[in-house]
């Protein structure tokens, strides 16, 4: 396989293309082991041909604007409820399709922005058909694939979205005193007497100390309650567990109101995650959380390169401040008797060293180790650190697999020796949220313009200088990080 220094090594050398290839590089040679359909590069090339972008349908029929009606008792409210919801939802469509006739766009069930609003992926179903008998949408492609390399991975569906009856509904709802949705208005954070009373019945629910944000978890509910109620009792648990989570999340329905209301595509979405687990022939975990997960997040933060230059020119963004390498500098904060290790110390490199001192610390070499640093933190033993699938591949095109596991293996130790010798899991997006979300909160405060989050990224407009907009956050995340670091320390996560 040639690459472009146009060396060709014997294809087993493994420690070759780990120590000497950029990352394109890597996945080519990782590629040179598949039939070429299942490549990954052939992958990504034919998703090209579907992207999330809208389309512009040309020849179309507007359905009929229809409101459905019932005399049903209490379907008055609850239509006005899911109208509310799709006021939302038309809120952040706005700012994908086009400005007339009809788009084809993508609503994928499993979108955290759908969630968002919708709560649980039946109810984005429902609220699809909904909208379909309202006359705002139709199918136009139900084997459209959203983000996924294989048709089976496919969790969405192309819509015709009719914008002639998104101002009919606009319409409707400005005379009938419907208002947009807002998820956070509906959020209970500390639990009521009669919910604590409930709890205290249930025989069999996890004990509290055991609820944390982890992709590898084991949640058993009982039989007894319903899984809304039991999501309910493990965020209740989550709100015990974490310090900062009902203040920090207080702040960002703060944030939303004040500063996000005229901006629904920067609302901030900071709420736990449930990972059900499936009934299969071997064992049913369908009762089971496997996984609970949270990060910051808005609809903007899933761009990419491209379609971020974009955002940034449209909103007058003239600042950014990239806290770069945020999981490892978190991590080695925390476990270090340090206040914060900042930019100026690249955790890449101390890791190559910790590797290997004698191998050059070159721009390749990192952004290889960058690409690979996430799977040897949070991968729990070397085997999982290239995907099954793959080293079986390797090791019958004559690979051997221990090579791969050895090296992981290698990366794996210099990662945990570097950061202080513990990684948290998923619970290091929590602890980055909880430190951004303030820093983010007192920018906002400050100076009452618009910023925006990436994870951790800031992107600002209306300061003197791009140094005094650095200096305002490396000092907020220093002071909100050691708030942080105090109350992790005494709740002896």
């Amino acid at each position: 396989m040639k690459t472009k220094n146009k060396l060709t090594p014997p294809q087993d050398d493994f420690h070759y293309w780990i120590n000497n290839s950029t990352p394109k590089e890597f996945i080519e040679y990782i590629d040179s082991f598949f039939p070429e359909e299942e490549r990954f590069s052939s992958l990504i090339k034919n998703d090209e041909k579907k992207s999330n972008k809208p389309l512009i349908i040309e020849n179309y029929t507007l359905p009929t604007f229809n409101i459905p009606m019932s005399s049903g008792k209490g379907f008055d409210g609850s239509l006005r409820k899911q109208l509310s919801k799709i006021l939302t939802f038309i809120k952040f469509t706005q700012k994908r399709r086009y400005k007339d006739g009809c788009s084809a766009i993508n609503i994928p069930t499993t979108s955290a922005e759908n969630e968002w609003i919708w709560g649980s992926r039946a109810n984005i179903s429902n609220a699809i058909k909904l909208m379909i008998k309202i006359g705002l949408i139709e199918i136009y492609d139900s084997s459209y694939r959203f983000n996924a390399f294989r048709e089976d991975e496919n969790k969405s569906r192309m819509f015709k979205y009719y914008v002639d009856n998104e101002r009919k509904l606009l319409e409707y709802c400005e005379q009938n005193n419907i208002v947009f949705y807002s998820p956070d208005d509906e959020v209970d954070l500390e639990p009521t007497q009669k919910e604590i009373e409930y709890y205290n019945k249930i025989v069999g629910l996890p004990d509290p100390k055991t609820v944390r944000f982890n992709s590898k978890i084991e949640l058993v509910k009982p039989n007894d309650i319903s899984k809304t109620k039991f999501e309910r009792y493990l965020r209740i648990c989550l709100y015990q567990n974490y310090p900062l989570f009902i203040e920090t999340y207080k702040n960002v329905r703060e944030m939303n109101k004040k500063f996000y209301k005229d901006y629904p595509e920067f609302l901030i979405r900071f709420w736990p995650s449930f990972t059900w687990g499936k009934k299969t022939k071997r064992d049913d975990k369908s009762n089971t959380v496997v996984g609970i997960g949270i990060r910051a997040t808005n609809s903007f933060c899933n761009k990419d390169k491209e379609e971020r230059k974009e955002i940034i020119k449209n909103y007058g963004f003239d600042r950014e401040k990239d806290i770069k390498s945020s999981v490892p500098r978190l991590t080695l904060g925390l476990n270090k008797d340090v206040e914060w290790v900042f930019n100026d110390i690249d955790i890449y490199e101390l890791i190559s060293k910790e590797m290997d001192p004698q191998i050059p610390f070159t721009t390749d070499r990192r952004e290889a180790i960058k690409f690979l640093h996430m799977r040897a933190y949070f991968d729990e033993s070397s085997k999982d650190l290239v995907g099954r699938n793959v080293w079986i591949k390797m090791t019958t095109n004559g690979l051997n697999k221990d090579d791969i596991y050895k090296e992981m293996d290698k990366l794996k130790k210099a990662v945990l020796k570097v950061k202080g010798g513990k990684t948290y899991g998923n619970e290091i997006f929590y602890v980055e949220s909880v430190v951004c979300l303030r820093t983010l909160r007192y920018l906002l405060q400050e100076k009452n313009q618009l910023v925006w989050l990436v994870y951790d990224c800031f992107y600002g407009k209306g300061y003197d200088t791009q140094e005094f907009f650095e200096l305002m956050i490396k000092a907020a995340v220093l002071a909100f990080f050691m708030e942080f670091k105090e109350k992790w320390v005494k709740m002896g996560c």
